[in-house]
């Protein structure tokens, strides 16, 4: 009997003083399995998306042509790179939404359309492009350069 209870008591105690390096070993296993994840998951997403970039587009200085603003009525569920809804003239939405009697329960939100001319990599035929731009910090004017990446595969795809 005095035996059963020295190996229980050995083997609790055995238990506690191994409790530190159980836990620095699930430590490890874990940031070994979070490294795994990023290496198999991760990284190749990442690299695809680069080397997409590099390989489909070639970056080029365009000169703006025109520069219109444009507004829309902003009722949410818009994700970042949408393009936004149907717009129209700033000041005919602001009116329309005033004669309305409903400008506090809309969001006006104005979009910004750059127009520029490039010659196209694919074709090498001149193309007219139009990015669109929400944020109205730091808005280029006509005759300025901005640099855009022109496709390789697809002769009027333009990204920002």
């Amino acid at each position: 009997m005095l035996n059963k209870i020295g190996a229980a008591t050995r083997a609790t105690l055995s238990r506690f003083a191994n409790a530190p390096f159980d836990l620095v070993n699930t430590v490890l296993d874990r940031t070994w399995f979070t490294v795994a994840l990023f290496l198999v998951v991760v990284l190749p997403f990442s690299a695809s998306a680069v080397y997409n970039r590099i390989h489909n587009y070639v970056a080029a200085t365009v000169r703006i042509s025109k520069v219109e603003h444009s507004c829309y009525i902003d009722q949410g569920g818009r994700k970042p790179g949408d393009p936004p809804p149907e717009t129209a003239p700033c000041e005919e939405l602001q009116r329309q939404a005033e004669s309305d009697g409903v400008l506090e329960d809309l969001r006006i939100r104005q979009v910004t359309y750059v127009t520029f001319n490039y010659t196209s990599p694919v074709d090498g035929a001149i193309h007219e492009g139009k990015l669109a731009r929400n944020s109205q910090s730091n808005l280029p004017e006509v005759n300025q350069e901005i640099r855009v990446l022109l496709s390789r595969i697809n002769p009027v795809e333009v990204k920002e």
